[in-house]
């Protein structure tokens, strides 16, 4: 098993290496500068009114460990905020649980990356 965990831990590391973006997660006050892989994740849930409908997901794929506020290892919850800035300006998306689903889940058996669930909220530019 220690093999296989330190082949998770080396693709972990190639990802954030090779294809991520720089974020900040927030949380209330505290933020924390960390890098993430952008995914996408569609949920289906029932409307109002029993029908089904899609909802795309913007997933940020971060390695759990640099989720620390203090020392503290936290794990997201909804209403904490990923922000993304580019050339054109910054992007806010929000933490959220979708229908029945938990916010966020481990994306690989060790839980050494997470994929977090998001929704856009506001763009600045």
């Amino acid at each position: 098993m220690n093999q296989l965990r330190n082949g998770a831990a080396w693709l972990a590391d190639q990802l954030d290496r090779f294809a991520s973006v720089e974020v900040l997660y927030k949380r209330e006050s505290l933020q924390i500068p960390m890098v993430a892989t952008k995914g996408r994740s569609t949920f289906e849930q029932l409307d109002s009114s029993n029908m089904m409908v899609l909802i795309d997901s913007q997933d940020f794929i971060v390695t759990a460990s640099r989720l620390s506020f203090n020392g503290q290892s936290i794990t997201p919850r909804p209403g904490d905020q990923i922000i993304e800035s580019s050339g054109s300006g910054t992007t806010t998306f929000e933490v959220n649980a979708f229908g029945t689903n938990q916010c966020f889940k481990a994306c690989d058996p060790f839980g050494i990356k997470l994929r977090i669930f998001t929704k856009k909220i506001a763009v600045f530019v």
